[in-house]
């Protein structure tokens, strides 16, 4: 009896053992949509995150927070366009402020402001008061050169919260840019004074440095910046763009042994100015002005110069191609423009007078693809000069990722070390224009583009000119590729 009573309950406790498996197994399987969420918002293992924010989306298709926080995900691993596909369908699902807001960051973090300013607007129809949002849109709208909108906003909320920092911030870039100098100096550095490590506000004066030409104070802020954050990619990149600009000048003024531009047979220049656009505003008659006095004075200098004024996309396009196909061989060719442009993702675009918006970004004449062609005609001496913003406005439409028309150019030109571009303002920036006939680059190059200096140095010191010229508001910026560099006389 003893064994007979041994072996029952054995055999009832494997049975039962098995049964318990199967049951555990079963309610693995069987995890319903929100019980996956959870377990995603849980783990702190990003990969384990999405695996079951994608187990939730497939018990429900429906499920607008899984898209949301998977996208959150990819966002932190840098994966932007999956993350803005994610948002977009969870706000396809439900429109939730929160949704709007993470696709609008996201937008922000590729640049492409004009989106991002709608998907903001449309949080704030949502949630109005949302503080967050209504400082993002500030920030975007100063990207888009919209300051006293972003001003307005700042206003609203110091009103509220005066000792905002972020907001303070805000204003002082606001009150920069709007030539109220002084005032927005005295803000950034209060805040400093408060929290002395605020990477915003060290930003905003390194920038501030930058602009006036003090390099080694710009300097010296990024990098204390980059001693509290080194992963701000930002402030690196402008430490090696300083760098860069400071070696270019190691033998500013030193004419010895350099080519004389009187001494090149072939020398061509296109001077373009296009004023009257349909779908932009006018710039009245400043860029016809420009590309007709710069004609003038590059003819002066033995250039054998035309000049073309409002072309549209055809002409401009005809007017390239007549003048690539006639340089081939050249000793030196001088390009000008003057008129409506912007750069988008490093590349930066001129705009002919036909624009509409918005349109195909093949549409837009590319300067990175001039130079290209202008390169593969084996001219010597390649100048371009961009009297134009760069800023990235009026519902230009983004360029594909899948982009490949512009690959042999995509990064800052090196094929052939033999091009200068020299442009009225820095990235993402407005070029101004002035108070007399010219606008204000082109008014101080045809001050410095004199005998007996070097090209380079002329336009070095074009930049000087403006900075005084525009009160410190607007920087030109040089791309120079020149490995040897030729004397005006």
């Amino acid at each position: 009896m003893k064994t007979y009573k041994h072996f029952y309950l054995s055999f009832l406790t494997i049975p039962t053992y098995l049964l318990l498996i199967i049951l555990s197994t079963s309610m693995t399987y069987s995890q319903t949509a929100q019980e996956w969420y959870d377990l995603g918002i849980d783990t702190g293992d990003n990969k384990q995150k999405i695996r079951y924010f994608e187990n939730a989306i497939r018990e429900n298709e429906n499920f607008a927070m899984a898209y949301y926080q998977k996208g959150v995900v990819l966002s932190k691993t840098f994966k932007y366009q999956e993350a803005i596909g994610l948002f977009s369908t969870a706000i396809s699902i439900e429109e939730r402020a929160e949704f709007y807001d993470a696709r609008a960051e996201t937008l922000f973090l590729l640049k492409d402001y004009p989106k991002a300013l709608t998907d903001f607007n449309a949080s704030l129809t949502r949630n109005p008061n949302n503080k967050k949002t209504l400082l993002l849109k500030a920030t975007t709208l100063i990207e888009l050169t919209k300051f006293e909108d972003a001003l307005n906003i700042t206003n609203n909320i110091l009103k509220v919260e005066p000792l905002n920092t972020n907001a303070l911030t805000s204003k002082a870039n606001c009150l920069i840019n709007l030539s109220k100098v002084d005032e927005g100096l005295s803000i950034i550095k209060e805040v400093l004074k408060r929290e002395p490590r605020n990477q915003d506000a060290l930003f905003s004066m390194a920038k501030y440095y930058e602009r006036i030409n003090d390099k080694a104070n710009a300097k010296s802020t990024y990098a204390q910046i980059l001693a509290i954050n080194n992963k701000n990619t930002k402030a690196a990149e402008a430490i090696s763009r300083i760098d860069k600009s400071e070696k270019e000048c190691n033998n500013c003024g030193d004419i010895s042994g350099l080519p004389k531009l009187s001494q090149f047979k072939r020398k061509y220049g296109l001077m373009i100015g296009n004023s009257a656009y349909s779908n932009l505003n006018g710039l009245m008659s400043k860029p016809i002005n420009d590309a007709n006095d710069i004609a003038k004075l590059f003819t002066t200098l033995g250039v054998d110069t035309r000049t073309s004024t409002n072309l549209d996309l055809n002409g401009f396009n005809n007017k390239l191609n007549s003048f690539c196909n006639e340089v081939e061989n050249a000793d030196a060719v001088f390009l000008f423009y003057a008129g409506h442009g912007f750069e988008k993702d490093g590349l930066n675009y001129l705009i002919p007078t036909d624009a509409k918006f918005p349109i195909d970004y093949q549409n837009y004449i590319k300067i990175q693809d001039i130079l290209y062609r202008l390169q593969q005609k084996n001219v010597k001496y390649i100048v371009m000069i961009i009297d134009a913003c760069r800023s990235y406005d009026r519902g230009f439409v983004p360029i594909p990722a899948n982009d490949t028309t512009v690959k042999h150019v995509k990064v800052t030109p090196n094929a052939a070390s033999n091009y200068y571009i020299a442009y009225a303002t820095l990235s993402g920036e407005t070029a101004g224009n002035g108070s007399t006939k010219n606008g204000i680059y082109t008014a101080a190059l045809l001050k410095n583009l004199v005998r007996g200096i070097r090209i380079d140095d002329a336009f070095r010191n074009t930049r000087t000119e403006v900075l005084n010229m525009s009160g410190n508001l607007q920087l030109p910026e040089n791309l120079e590729g020149m490995s040897k560099s030729f004397i005006i006389d």
